[in-house]
């Protein structure tokens, strides 16, 4: 027997489809931890967070550090994500140029990175 396809199977998809693709859970959770290393280097926190100016900028430099495509870690997620990690770097270093530039004002950065990230 196969899945029944009703009103709201129709409104919510199937399981695990990201963009049109299928995608397994920990390929979704993976590609949540790239998009909160982008927030977290640009010292984008939730709204709840309560942290210092100190703790901000461990945290940035921290994310930073973690986006770096020779480090071994950064490509194990990349590879569960299953995103190229130089074009993850690539898509981080274009988005950081734009951002310092003043180009992302106007625009929710959240937005974005969830749109970046979904590129990959």
């Amino acid at each position: 027997m196969g899945r029944s396809v009703n009103s709201f199977t129709a409104w919510v998809g199937t399981p695990y489809t990201t963009g049109g693709r299928n995608k397994l859970p920990e390929t979704n959770m993976a590609r949540a931890v790239l998009s909160r290393a982008f927030l977290d280097s640009m010292g984008y926190l939730n709204p709840e967070s309560s942290c210092g100016s100190g703790e901000i900028a461990q945290l940035k430099e921290s994310a930073r550090k973690f986006i770096d495509a020779k480090r071994k870690i950064f490509r194990e997620w990349c590879d569960i994500a299953e995103a190229d990690p130089d074009y993850v770097v690539k898509l981080y270093t274009d988005l950081t140029y734009h951002h310092s530039c003043g180009k992302l004002k106007e625009l929710n950065i959240k937005t974005v990175i969830e749109k970046l990230v979904n590129r990959i």
